[in-house]
């Protein structure tokens, strides 16, 4: 494919822009939204842009700042997988992979 050899790097790479995607996402949602509207709704401000609006804003907000700490739940699990594979891929033994795709008809000779 379009990554090849340099596939340990981009998947690390990705990894850590997932994860401070996620971050950066949770962090500008909660301080600069969900805080704003919870606040607004708790004071029943009057100075709030688009009063019928606030509840569903607070509401996608709240989904996509949740959306993002289960992404965030997921990244340890698919980061120890990923240390696991790179670990014992040396340990591999091609051939008998090989032997054994041939077997079950997975690949061709």
């Amino acid at each position: 494919g379009a990554v090849g050899a340099k596939f340990e790097g981009v998947y690390r790479d990705s990894m850590r822009f997932s994860t401070w995607l996620c971050v950066a996402l949770i962090v500008y949602s909660t301080t600069q939204i969900v805080f704003r509207d919870m606040a607004a709704l708790y004071l029943h401000s009057a100075n709030v842009g688009n009063p019928e609006g606030l509840v569903p804003e607070l509401v996608v907000w709240i989904i996509f700042t949740a959306s993002a700490v289960f992404q965030l739940s997921l990244a340890p699990t698919t980061f120890l997988n990923y240390c696991f594979v790179t670990s014992v891929e040396e340990y591999v033994k091609y051939d008998i992979v090989e032997e054994v795709m041939r077997e079950e008809e997975l690949c061709e000779t």
